[in-house]
């Protein structure tokens, strides 16, 4: 199958599909930047992946307001995965609740920015005006694929004299709807009743801060034939884990992520968890923000550590030696 995205998020895109095993089931076609212009239309999504030299007979097109409108024609299995915002593509949580007047912008899309000024007009003299009248801030959201990414922040905030501010994101997001992609259009079917690829159809209970991460998270767990319960946060997950205490029937496992912004985070959830069962098991889940937790996992009491953006086949693995009481 094919992904259809922006030019402003091609290099996101290649990224997760060079460092995951989706690359070979996913290819990517590149279609040109249309903010405030006219959206595409699916001849210019077919020529896209035709031009990418592609066969796909199975396209779906990622976008905002730029996304085609109507049914794809009869020769292309197509679906558009259309957003609030582009820039939720990288980070939900950071598209949620805006600044007014905030404009999100992403390395791709500043590289591209002195045509976008020139395609509406912007003279060097009035630019700055005319942005005033509608933007009073620049948020760019940094995956860190784009060596040259602060460079073209400070470029895009002298030109038009606006403060800039450079929020880092990581590709877990980007990564899950891909995974959650490749799910949809492969059309399998998750495990019967009482089949399981691990040890035994386990109960897990996931914590996840990131519903579009969480939502891939669970589906991946259910295609390994988990039963499963989510949490939002700390606080959550403690919550429901002695709520199932109080009904006889308790998790096998707990997924706990790291990081969760104005919530309670894995650390704190586990010393909670540990005070309601002491022989729960845990298995911690982040990336750079819990780099020291990761390296050592069982210093805290976890029974294993998972890297995002991590893949359902490393899920499997790590659960099937956690579940058969192997630390790892």
């Amino acid at each position: 199958m094919c992904i259809a995205v922006c030019g402003a998020f091609r290099p996101e895109l290649e990224a997760v599909l060079a460092s995951s095993r989706l690359g070979q089931d996913v290819a990517m076609a590149v279609l040109p930047i249309r903010c405030e212009g006219e959206p595409w239309a699916w001849a210019d999504v077919l020529a896209a992946v035709r031009g990418a030299g592609h066969a796909c007979d199975s396209v779906e097109v990622w976008g905002s307001r730029c996304v085609p409108e109507g049914a794809p024609p009869a020769s292309c299995r197509g679906r558009v995965e259309a957003l609030h915002a582009c820039q939720a593509l990288l980070s939900t949580e950071a598209c949620a609740e805006l600044p007014k007047g905030a404009m999100v912008v992403t390395p791709g899309w500043l590289r591209h920015w002195r045509a976008r000024v020139k395609q509406w007009g912007f003279f060097a003299a009035l630019g700055p005006l005319q942005f005033r009248e509608s933007v009073s801030r620049l948020i760019m959201l940094d995956a860190g694929v784009d060596p040259d990414a602060h460079r073209l922040l400070a470029e895009a905030a002298t030109l038009t004299g606006l403060d800039a501010v450079h929020v880092t994101v990581g590709l877990e997001e980007l990564t899950a709807r891909a995974r959650a992609t490749v799910l949809r259009w492969s059309g399998a079917a998750p495990p019967a009743d009482g089949e399981s690829v691990l040890p035994y159809r386990a109960r897990v209970l996931l914590m996840e801060h990131s519903p579009l991460v969480r939502a891939a998270t669970e589906r991946a767990l259910e295609y390994l034939g988990c039963k499963v319960q989510v949490a939002r946060d700390g606080e959550d997950a403690v919550a429901r884990y002695a709520e199932a205490q109080r009904r006889g029937e308790g998790f096998d496992v707990v997924l706990l992520d790291l990081a969760v912004a104005g919530g309670m985070g894995g650390v704190e959830a586990l010393r909670r968890l540990a005070d309601l069962d002491p022989a729960v098991k845990a298995v911690c889940c982040g990336g750079y923000a819990g780099e020291a937790v990761m390296a050592q996992p069982a210093d805290l009491g976890f029974s294993g550590a998972l890297h995002k953006p991590y893949s359902a086949a490393e899920l499997g693995e790590l659960l099937q030696r956690v579940l058969s009481g192997t630390r790892g």
